[in-house]
């Protein structure tokens, strides 16, 4: 069953953001590869937002487009999601995969691309809004939610633009649930209605496609 109480040390005011920053920081200053395993187990040592916000932002960087990406991404959207509906923390993975690494090099290219965007969003991610953030029901609403965007990139994920879209509403959960603002959890419902729609419009010609 979901933890009404997940990320409990993410909720007060104004480090909960600061703080993933600073872990991915301290990662990219590595001389070695970072293994999956390792940057999960970090993240998730904050709760599961950091993990939904991370794993969604590298799905819309330019590390998106790598082969493969999006049906990996979704996987471990998946997981997080059952882990979510559980109770678990963290995300446990496959030991073929955990030991999958990432350069240092990759993560420093990605912190300096957010770097502008987590100055702007200092300025608006508040704890607010908190049976957003705690009740029970709204995390099994997100964790559902996850589930089938992650069984959409893994399915189909190779279509272009669409990862993207399905990754927007959870971003704006990672962000919610990260610096425990509410607000930016009803955002995250509002994109997925959104994103659900476009996935619609789209089935008619996915299923052209499938069918030759």
């Amino acid at each position: 069953m979901i933890d009404p109480k997940d990320t409990p040390d993410m909720h007060s005011p104004g480090p909960g953001f600061d703080r993933v920053l600073a872990d991915m920081r301290a990662l990219a200053r590595q001389t070695a590869p970072v293994p999956l395993a390792r940057l999960l187990d970090t993240l998730g040592a904050r709760g599961h937002g950091p993990i939904i916000l991370v794993l969604s932002a590298l799905m819309m960087l330019p590390t998106g487009l790598i082969p493969m990406m999006p049906a990996t991404i979704g996987g471990l959207l998946a997981l997080t999601a059952i882990q979510m509906i559980v109770g678990g923390r963290g995300v446990s993975v496959p030991p073929r995969l955990g030991r999958v690494t990432i350069p240092p090099a990759t993560l420093a290219a990605a912190l300096r691309r957010i770097a502008p965007l987590s100055k702007r969003l200092g300025r608006v991610l508040h704890p607010r809004l908190g049976p957003l953030v705690h009740g029970a029901l709204p995390l099994l609403a997100i964790a559902l939610i996850l589930l089938a965007s992650a069984a959409v990139m893994i399915v189909i994920g190779s279509i272009p633009g669409l990862p993207f879209l399905l990754c927007i509403p959870a971003v704006l959960f990672g962000l919610g649930l990260t610096a425990g603002d509410g607000l930016f959890v009803a955002l995250g419902f509002a994109a997925s209605a959104v994103a659900g729609w476009g996935v619609t419009q789209l089935a008619p010609n996915i299923a052209r496609l499938w069918g030759g």
